[in-house]
């Protein structure tokens, strides 16, 4: 593909984004802006209109692009594989009802915005569920990595003050070696089936 293909395909999807409201389109781009019809030769009186107002009107974060794909891309197909090694395959607008309503069981924990939520799993579709759940509801993800040892995840899950962990359910037994460490989580949320509950031989405290 080449360039001037690439520039068609940028100026047709802001057309489109213009027509849903999304872009602000050439009237609200500001004067000596580069995109501006007019350039420097916009009056000064629109230039001061629009010199103390955002681009968008919502915080550009992370899980407004989720958001984005669930709109324009929604049977598109994110392909990953369970923690079982199982093939998944899931649409961004499925995947974002998923992670909204993940967001509202964070919550309901009683974490609040800017609290730090903690995931110890792989790159699987419930990771990303999480991740994006954890934008959506304002908490910060703290991705945590499996490889580590016991001792150093409790120091970082310590210093972060976690209280809510998402944890992988084949990595259960390094959970339960984990959460003696961690006297500050509250809540052991699994990702993905079977339940390590169901397993006599796994203790988690």
């Amino acid at each position: 593909m080449n360039v001037d293909t690439l520039r068609q395909g940028w100026f047709i999807r802001r057309d489109e984004s213009v027509r849903a409201g999304l872009y602000p389109g050439p009237d609200r781009v500001p004067a000596r802006s580069p995109l501006s019809p007019s350039g420097a030769d916009s009056d000064a009186g629109s230039e001061a209109q629009y010199d103390n107002e955002p681009m968008q009107a919502y915080a550009l974060t992370i899980d407004k692009f989720l958001a984005h794909a669930a709109k324009w891309h929604g049977d598109v197909e994110i392909i990953s594989v369970s923690g079982s090694g199982a093939p998944q395959r899931i649409g961004y607008a499925a995947l974002c009802e998923r992670a909204n309503r993940l967001s509202g069981a964070f919550l309901a924990l009683g974490v609040s915005p800017g609290e730090c939520v903690a995931t110890l799993a792989w790159n699987t579709q419930a990771h990303m569920e999480a991740y994006y759940a954890a934008m959506g509801a304002g908490l910060i993800c703290h991705t945590l990595n499996p490889r580590l040892t016991p001792a150093h995840l409790s120091e970082m899950i310590n210093l972060a003050e976690d209280r809510v962990l998402a944890v992988a359910a084949n990595l259960a037994p390094l959970v339960s070696e984990l959460l003696p460490l961690c006297p500050g989580v509250e809540h052991v949320i699994w990702l993905d089936e079977p339940s390590p509950y169901r397993a006599a031989s796994v203790s988690l405290m």
